[in-house]
């Protein structure tokens, strides 16, 4: 999906996160605050505005 979204000249980004019990919580919502923070700054010079943004977040691999 993120190289079909890539190739619309959508600008998309996969964000790889630790779960659970690789690392104990809060560590996947402080990687992925990480991670947005990074987006934000990296954007501008991939030619993103972050007028619009759209997230997806992986299931638990419990399920």
């Amino acid at each position: 999906m993120d190289r079909a979204l890539a190739e619309s000249a959508l600008l998309a980004v996969a964000i790889d996160m630790t779960n659970a019990p690789e690392a104990p919580y809060p560590a996947s919502v402080q990687e992925a605050n990480y991670g947005v923070r990074w987006l934000k700054w990296k954007a501008p010079s991939w030619n993103g505005g972050g007028s619009a943004a759209c997230w997806s977040l992986p299931r638990s691999r419990s399920r």
